[in-house]
């Protein structure tokens, strides 16, 4: 591959932020190039970084994902002003990481419309379980 051929992690990074932003707003590739103009595949080469996304499509993308600018460009440093807060930057950096997953947005969205605070609470600790390892004995009682 020709250096020429090869992303630019700025690219890389809104392409991804593009499409955790519209994961999590329920929006569709097809929806989103619809309101913008362009191709559901175009919008695909805007996620991977393969193509970058022009100022005037970022602005129309941010529009439609009723977004701040600034949030395509989250977790990157500004010139002069250095990264954002290191929490915040995980944060940042978590949330487009479940996004980019169907099961993670999934997840999400089935956390969020869970209502009571102990069944949440039993869903990460399962979740913290299956991490470390360990099978519960017994499911939590929800009551």
């Amino acid at each position: 591959m020709k250096v020429d051929d090869q992303i630019h992690p700025i690219d890389l990074a809104v392409g991804r932020n593009i499409r955790a932003l519209r994961i999590a707003g329920g929006t569709s590739q097809s929806r989103l190039a619809e309101k913008i103009g362009v191709s559901f595949q175009q919008i695909q080469k805007y996620e991977t970084g393969a193509n970058r996304v022009s100022a005037s499509k970022l602005f129309e993308i941010a529009s439609v994902l009723k977004v701040p600018l600034e949030r395509l460009y989250a977790g990157l440093a500004l010139p002069g002003r250095g990264q954002q807060d290191e929490d915040d930057n995980g944060l940042e950096a978590l949330t487009r990481l479940m996004m980019a997953t169907a099961g993670g947005v999934a997840l999400a969205r089935a956390y969020v419309r869970i209502g009571h605070g102990r069944s949440r609470r039993a869903l990460v600790d399962l979740a913290e379980a299956i991490v470390d390892g360990d099978t519960p004995s017994a499911p939590p009682s929800l009551g």
